[in-house]
């Protein structure tokens, strides 16, 4: 699954100390790349859909299909839902790509069908697994954590 990785704050091409005299076209190299920052931060989120496993659907027409997005800070954002019949506890929702997956284990309580919270763990090789609830439908929303440095 390939997933479009924004990037935050590249070097400007000219730096300078003290004193020094510029030109005008490495101060307009600076500009632009400076114009690209902004407008990287500005831009809307790009959602990609997730590969969902072992029986796992989108909840319903309707609602947000599950997806993530990386926003311009390196922050993950998922959305949408997901339901299954029956889902033993460990049971691999999908795996996020690297890129978008976390520093560190990732434990998340979320809204669930259930009389009781859910509980999603994402660890660092990027595989959301539902660990405790009813997966009569569980919500991705609202899910957000920095993204691990790519190699």
């Amino acid at each position: 699954m390939a997933a479009p990785v924004t990037v935050l704050f590249a070097a400007v091409p000219n730096t300078f100390s003290p004193n020094t005299v510029i030109s005008s076209s490495q101060m307009n190299a600076n500009f632009a790349a400076l114009q690209a920052q902004i407008d990287a931060l500005r831009a809307p989120p790009v959602w990609t859909n997730a590969d969902l496993l072992n029986g796992w659907v989108d909840y319903a027409s309707g609602y947000a299909i599950p997806s993530f997005t990386k926003d311009a800070q390196g922050f993950v954002h998922m959305r949408g839902l997901v339901k299954r019949d029956a889902a033993p506890t460990n049971t691999t929702v999908f795996v996020l790509p690297v890129g978008f997956r976390p520093i560190n284990i990732l434990e998340e309580v979320v809204a669930c069908s259930g009389n009781i919270p859910c509980e999603v763990i994402v660890p660092v090789n990027g595989q959301l697994y539902f660990e405790t609830g009813d997966p009569g439908w569980i919500s991705l929303e609202g899910i957000s954590f920095q993204a691990a440095p790519t190699p």
